[in-house]
């Protein structure tokens, strides 16, 4: 069952699991404050099936919670392949369209989705940059050699330092979901401390 989850004024859907040891070298997520730019990067694979309707209105709920906030936000959906279905906008209904346009097919590249949602992200900006990732299944599909987790745990180092991007990792368990060791290797270590603050995965 996927459950909505509020910190704050921020919503996001996802089921907690145990914690487990870190594999990999992780950036430090930098912190966050408001009014921020704020990339939505959604699990398009088939195994999301007729789930997709539930995980569309969780995310149209986040954006609801910020309605009113100055908030900007693209949309960036992936399955074998990334797409940028919204560059970033602060229209609401036009990032709500997008995101009811994600649809359910394909393998998991979690590489080329953070890659496509770090493309919408502006060069310069004075605002604070947040990555909102969501899946429902490990990474099992990557753009060159390595392994799918360690090429998707490049790109988030990457937001990371170079974007100053905090991503905020969300696993939806309803298929079993992404090993908790894999969401913690492209956010950090701290599974929800119940402050979007210091929280890095769900």
């Amino acid at each position: 069952m996927v459950r909505i989850i509020t910190i704050g004024c921020f919503i996001v859907a996802g089921l907690l699991s145990q914690n487990e040891a870190l594999a990999y070298t992780t950036v430090a997520n930098p912190p966050l404050s408001q009014p921020c730019n704020v990339a939505l990067v959604i699990d398009s694979s088939g195994s999301i099936g007729d789930n997709m309707n539930i995980y569309q209105n969780a995310f149209i709920s986040f954006v609801d919670a910020l309605s009113g906030k100055n908030t900007q936000f693209s949309v960036t959906d992936f399955d074998v392949m990334g797409r940028v279905l919204q560059p970033f906008t602060t229209n609401e209904d036009a990032v709500k369209a997008a995101i009811k346009r994600v649809e359910a097919r394909g393998s998991t590249n979690w590489e080329d989705g953070l890659e496509k949602g770090r493309s919408t992200f502006p060069v310069t900006t004075e605002r604070p940059n947040l990555v909102i990732f969501a899946s429902d299944g490990g990474a099992n599909t990557a753009n060159g050699p390595g392994t799918p987790v360690s090429r998707a745990v490049d790109v988030a180092n990457a937001l990371k330092s170079n974007n100053k991007a905090r991503i905020l990792a969300i696993g939806i368990t309803d298929n079993g979901g992404p090993q908790i060791i894999n969401l913690s290797a492209i956010s950090g270590p701290n599974v929800d401390t119940g402050d979007i603050s210091t929280s890095y995965y769900f």
